[in-house]
């Protein structure tokens, strides 16, 4: 029995450690954004990872769709005669999780250190995978989580971004040489789900969009679509999407607003009846302090 409860315990531990407690969330709210966030790479294609607290990234699904050469969609395998990645959208799930044998496909290497050795991945998943459009599953983002804390700065998450058709972003981006460069980019358009610029170029292949508000840095979005076709904007995913649901898997969560008392303000007619009131009553007080005042005068005198 009390080996059956160690291995129970065993194995839950990892996904209990690796979800922020409110102590560590309340310190990643503290902490984030104060710095420029640190890019790292995965290590088998120069493509952007931008970790979000001291054990989480977010990067893309490449790895898995480079290991097929069908592309990421319904038919591809986790593995060679693996399952397919569908299956994992079973029984009606919203976010696709990445089996553990998946691992292997999603290093990170340090744009900084090439030699700084990544703690053990024990989850990773792709939010909203499996109610989303096909077409759409290209490059999809993808959350990694590790056994460890690591060393990172990392920016803030915010539900309101405050985005507009028109702003420009000078946008850190990977080129094909593995080098972080910039690039101006001007938005286009957006909706709930994807943010769309303009000043994409070949020679470059991954970029995260960041704004300052309140003096952090925060994650708008996350390269969708670079294309070698200067004439087409690029897509980001945008970031307020995700806010809930970092909340509930990773416990990377806004700042919780303390509930306001409200006072309640009587009404002019409120008032103008309460003094009516006080006014008959003292009328009222009045009268009988004078049938007093007669019945002393005639009882004494």
């Amino acid at each position: 029995m009390q080996l059956q409860f160690f291995l129970f315990s065993f194995l839950l531990t990892p996904f209990i450690h690796a979800q922020l407690s409110k102590e560590e969330n309340q310190k990643r709210l503290e902490t984030c954004g104060k710095d420029t966030p640190i890019f790292w790479f995965e290590s088998a294609i120069p493509k952007i990872a931008v970790p979000i607290s001291p054990r989480h990234f977010i990067t893309r699904s490449w790895p898995f769709e480079t290991n097929n050469s069908k592309g990421f969609n319904s038919e591809i395998q986790w593995e060679d005669d693996g399952p397919y990645v569908d299956t994992g959208c079973a029984d009606g799930k919203l976010h696709l999780e990445v089996p553990h044998y998946g691992y292997q496909l999603v290093p990170l290497e340090s744009k900084d250190d090439p030699n700084y050795n990544f703690p053990v991945v024990i989850r990773a998943y792709l939010p909203f995978f499996c109610k989303t459009p096909p077409s759409l599953h290209y490059e999809w983002p993808m959350i990694v989580e590790y056994e460890k804390d690591l060393k990172v700065n990392y920016p803030c998450f915010t539900r309101e971004d405050g985005v507009k058709v028109g702003d420009v972003f000078d946008v850190p981006i990977v080129s094909d040489k593995t080098e972080l460069d910039n690039w101006a980019a001007t938005i286009t358009k957006l909706d709930n789900q994807l943010i769309s610029a303009t000043g994409g170029n070949k020679a470059k292949r991954d970029g995260a969009l960041l704004k300052k508000l309140d003096d952090s840095w925060n994650l708008i979005g996350i390269s969708y679509n670079l294309t070698n076709d200067l004439s087409l904007d690029v897509d980001f995913h945008r970031m307020s999407l995700y806010v809930d649901t970092l909340c509930e898997w990773a416990g990377i969560c806004e700042a919780l607003i303390p509930p306001t008392t409200s006072i309640p303000i009587k009404s002019e007619e409120a008032v103008e009846k309460k003094e009516e009131k006080d006014v008959e009553n003292g009328k009222k007080g009045n009268k009988y302090e004078t049938i007093l005042l007669l019945f002393a005068i005639r009882f004494f005198f």
